[in-house]
């Protein structure tokens, strides 16, 4: 068996950078990026993100994923500029604000040092209810208001 990792990006002082390669399924015929695939993008970047700072402590966030989790609460998207098959871009992530409750992170498109797309994003933690069915919004863990740092 092959042993590989993922490109999970990195953080450097507070901020997350994510590769990310336009390939033909995220375009559209014209071989521009389709506007609602950058949204997946930012969700990648998202999720790389967290994995990365949760891996530090690989039991609390064991523990954490199978009780809760982040979910978008709301988004403003404001599409600059096109991105086309093949290209090469970074997504920047970084947390703007954080409360008891919800975090503010800005996730921005680059192809190379242009600004492709800002995306902002609200996002509430939710635990699981006891019965398995559902969720509720709950106060973002300790383990996360320690991990996520605002500039």
């Amino acid at each position: 068996m092959i042993n590989m990792k993922v490109n999970l990006g990195e953080i450097k002082e507070g901020i997350h950078y994510f590769p990310v390669r336009v390939y033909y399924n995220h375009t559209d015929a014209g071989g521009i990026v389709y506007f609602a695939n950058y949204l997946r993008m930012t969700e990648e970047a998202r999720v790389a993100m967290f994995s990365i700072m949760g891996a530090q402590d690989k039991e609390a966030y064991k523990e954490l994923q199978q009780t809760g989790d982040f979910v978008v609460r709301s988004c403003n998207v404001e599409y600059l500029k096109s991105a086309f098959l093949n290209d090469d871009l970074v997504i920047v992530s970084k947390v703007i604000e954080v409360s008891k409750t919800y975090i503010i992170l800005s996730q921005d498109i680059f192809r190379n040092d242009e600004k492709l797309v800002e995306v902002k994003f609200k996002l509430v933690f939710v635990k699981k209810l006891p019965d398995g069915i559902g969720h509720r919004v709950s106060r973002v863990p300790e383990f996360w208001l320690n991990k996520i740092k605002t500039p």
